[in-house]
């Protein structure tokens, strides 16, 4: 049955009109709908599982039985379904791909399942820049758009895995937007033999490890998408010549995935490119630890309040399995808070760096006097009379504090007192009912008032609310 034929039984408004582009795991095509006199266009991606029989075959020659690799299969399936329900529930942000439909056909002839992908027709990033360089303008306004995207999917506790420029794409507004949510995570579950095509080039080392990691993983092959443009479209340690032998662009994944520090991209200036190299650090602590975070540090590029006081510097690994600072010093300059100022970035700086700044401190600061010299040296500097270091300013002013807090606790004490008495008086005033409805009830009995049934009520009302008050009062709830 042909991708028609299947698209016919749950979409038959939508025709198929050219293949856009294949990768390692399906292929996307542009679908148009008519309404009336108007049309609508899509991008269905179109992915089978398995993508041919081999790879069945590749599991039975790891054990499975049939039975086995179609619950195997079906489980991929099962778990790549739910990826693209979570993308479904993107739809509608600004610069995440919406996912508008879906829909899975399992085939009868053999094990595999076809699963439909319709999504809003977007320009492949790639396509949109051909032969061209982008500015540093652009590649900003790239950082930001996928920053934004990033910070969508913190909330939903969501990491990409497999940023690249493929995985990148442009509306007509000039939006970038990211997508492919999951599918190389899902897929490269079904067999070894599967291709692995670009996943390496911006992976993050902690991943090729295979120890555990976080989102940070997407903030370093973000930091590598910007590196890439902003060097030519050269990823690191390759060159125009370099780029043309596949044994050369090995042997620079190996270089980045083993911690080798990164030079800085040619192309960038300063303040950006102390930005690309802190988040493609080795170490995940180094970087920006959120999407939010590196966010406001392109801001500050764009807007140019990016402060330039150290030049770039690689930052190295280290050796340990704890940072060392040694090899990597990451200092961040920050404004008075109370002035309502953004907060300012620099660049991790190297061990050599700090210490010439130590350096530098300690030979500006002052240097006290020699007794041999002059004269001593006390708390507030030379010494001459001691009456007239009691009556520095400073002393002064210390002295009128403790004053004035001494005087304070005064006013709080006596106001208390004041607050006590007023309490006793109040709490007199029960008492002084119960003394009354007792008497009243004692002179009822004896016979000096009348024994009726409304004099003795009365008693013994004014006796239950006399005790009723002060229990109130003891409790402190009136």
């Amino acid at each position: 049955m042909t991708i028609e034929e299947m698209m016919a039984q749950f979409w038959p408004e939508w025709s198929l009109i050219k293949q856009l582009g294949r990768g390692s795991y399906g292929a996307v095509y542009e679908a148009v709908r008519t309404d009336y006199t108007m049309e609508v266009k899509s991008a269905i991606k179109v992915i089978n599982i398995p993508d041919n029989e081999s790879e069945v075959e590749s599991l039975r020659a790891d054990g499975m039985t049939m039975d086995d690799s179609r619950s195997y299969l079906s489980g991929i399936v099962k778990d790549f379904i739910g990826e693209i329900q979570l993308m479904e529930t993107f739809k509608g942000t600004q610069n995440i791909v919406s996912v508008e439909d879906y829909q899975v056909v399992e085939h009868t002839d053999n094990i595999g399942w076809t699963i439909f992908i319709r999504m809003e027709l977007l320009t492949p990033l790639n396509s949109q820049i051909g032969e061209e360089n982008l500015t540093e303008e652009e590649i900003i306004k790239l950082g930001l758009d996928m920053c934004s995207a990033l910070e969508i999917c913190s909330r939903r506790k969501v990491i990409h895995r497999d940023i690249k420029p493929e995985n990148i794409f442009v509306n007509p507004f000039g939006d970038y937007k990211l997508g492919d949510f999951g599918v190389a995570r899902q897929l490269e579950n079904v067999t070894g033999a599967l291709s692995q095509k670009g996943t390496y080039n911006y992976m993050a080392p902690e991943i090729d490890r295979g120890v555990p990691y976080d989102s940070t993983v997407d903030i370093y092959s973000l930091g590598l998408v910007l590196y890439r443009f902003l060097n030519r479209k050269m990823l690191p340690f390759l060159t125009q010549e370099t780029a043309l032998s596949p044994n050369a662009r090995v042997e620079a994944v190996r270089r980045r995935l083993s911690g080798e520090p990164l030079p800085p991209p040619c192309d960038a200036s300063p303040g950006l490119s102390q930005i690309v190299l802190r988040a493609c650090a080795f170490d995940p602590k180094a970087r920006f630890q959120t999407a939010r975070e590196m966010k406001q540090a392109l801001m500050a590029i764009q807007n140019g309040t990016y402060p330039m006081e150290q030049e770039v510097s690689p930052i190295v690994p280290s050796k340990t399995p704890e940072p060392s600072l040694d090899s990597t010093v990451s200092v961040r300059h920050t404004q008075s808070r109370d002035e309502g100022a953004p907060i300012s970035y620099s660049a991790p700086q190297s061990a050599g760096v700090m210490q010439q700044q130590q350096q530098s401190q300690q030979q500006s600061q002052p240097q006290p006097v020699s007794p041999v010299q002059s004269q001593p040296v006390g708390q507030f500097g030379p010494q001459t009379d001691p009456q007239a270091v009691r009556r520095r300013p400073e002393q002064r002013d210390a002295a009128q504090e403790i004053k004035d807090r001494l005087a304070r606790q005064e006013a709080e004490r006596a106001a208390r007192n004041e607050a006590q008495k007023n309490v006793d008086k109040k709490v007199k005033i029960p008492a002084f009912i119960i003394a009354i409805a007792v008497i009243w009830l004692l002179l009822c009995l004896i016979g000096i008032l009348p024994r009726n049934i409304i004099v003795f009520i009365i008693g013994g009302l004014a006796l239950t609310a006399g005790i009723v008050l002060s229990i109130l009062k003891k409790n402190n709830i009136i």
